[in-house]
């Protein structure tokens, strides 16, 4: 018999301190950025398993039955799962039609509720559009499955932080070394954004002008743009960072180029910036995000912004021209490569960074 361990013993990731959570947070919303179709469910079968151990089931596809509308099972709470996570990118009209589909073939390939008490759809995007929560609703209310949910990338997070087993969880997402108490304050977290709104918007009609050769526009952004970055220069600095990333992201997760692999000639030929001046430039302005990205791990230059006021909106002036550089060169390039609109790409961008990415606020 197994013995039960109390909810308020320290096995339990709940009773975790908050720089171990915040460890497997960075290392989770890394996973999920780099995952997309069956390398998302990879993922999923782990967070799971660090959760439940042998309760949780996963499934296999095979031959002409495919997996009977189930890709993964919890037994002892006969809780079914489907996962919706396309390459390359989340659609949502297609995860509506992905979640009918889903649920029909569980309906007639098990018994409800015998076999099946409750379905949950999971989604890999950071949050759960209202409209999913509305077929869970008709769907609960038209079938013998009374309970029905939808499950973004964000609550599997927050269920591993909750229910995790911390040796379930180092087994599949390896211990946190003592130094993650030290993190620097420019992390990569699910919960906080410090996006500046103005700054960010301005820089996102900057790039929109540029791609749209509109000179008359970007006459009069420029204006604007010289007085945001006098007034701050840090604020500015981060909207251009910002965007970088989603750049990065938006390439990543659609298979178009991978930013970890990307090297310093490659992004000097695809932004037009060469020589020696240019190419330091260029590693400051990249080792920025790439920082945030890998931590440690990041074996680049190491820029850091000068402490007087004057000193920091000159080098924030230069370092966001270049990332603005950078971000148009990988825009051309996703757009060159998927045979996308160059617009449509940047607004792939735009999506990345407002909405997926965070950063914390120091």
């Amino acid at each position: 018999m197994t013995r039960k361990i109390p909810r308020t013993s320290k096995v339990w990731m709940t009773n975790a301190p908050d720089w171990i959570k915040n460890a497997y947070r960075l290392r989770l919303e890394i996973e999920y950025r780099k995952c997309h179709g069956n390398s998302f469910q990879q993922l999923f079968n782990r967070i799971m398993r660090a959760m439940h151990g042998s309760d949780f089931s996963e499934s296999a596809a095979m031959g002409n039955e495919g997996d009977l509308g189930c890709d993964g099972f919890l037994t002892s709470r006969k809780i079914a799962f489907a996962v919706y996570s396309p390459a390359p990118y989340f659609r949502l009209g297609d995860a509506r039609t992905k979640m009918r589909a889903d649920f029909a073939r569980l309906q007639e390939c098990w018994e409800i509720p015998t076999q099946v008490e409750t379905w949950v759809f999971v989604v890999n995007y950071p949050g759960v559009h209202p409209s999913l929560l509305q077929i869970s609703d008709e769907l609960a209310r038209t079938s013998e499955i009374s309970s029905i949910h939808v499950w973004s990338r964000s609550d599997l997070t927050q269920q591993l932080l909750l229910w995790g087993r911390r040796d379930f969880v180092e087994v599949e997402f390896g211990s946190v070394d003592v130094g993650s108490k030290l993190l620097a304050p420019l992390s990569v977290v699910p919960e906080d954004t410090a996006l500046p709104s103005d700054q960010a918007q301005l820089a996102h009609r900057r790039l929109w002008a540029r791609l749209t050769c509109n000179k008359k526009e970007m006459e009069k952004l420029d204006k604007k743009w010289l007085a945001s970055l006098a007034n701050n220069p840090w604020k500015s600095l981060l909207a251009h960072t910002q965007i970088l990333l989603g750049a990065m992201a938006s390439g990543t997760m659609s298979d178009a180029y991978d930013v970890i692999k990307m090297s310093i000639r490659t992004l000097q030929r695809e932004s037009g910036l060469n020589g020696k001046e240019n190419r330091i430039r260029i590693e400051n302005a990249w080792s920025i995000p790439m920082r945030i990205l890998m931590k440690d791990d990041y074996k680049g230059v190491e820029f850091k912004l000068p402490r007087d006021p004057e000193g920091m909106t000159v080098e924030a002036a230069e370092i966001c021209m270049t990332q603005e550089r950078l971000t148009l060169a990988l825009i051309r390039m996703h757009s060159r490569i998927l045979k996308k609109w160059e617009t449509d790409v940047l607004e792939d961008v735009w999506t990345w960074a407002s909405e997926d990415i965070k950063i914390h606020p120091d």
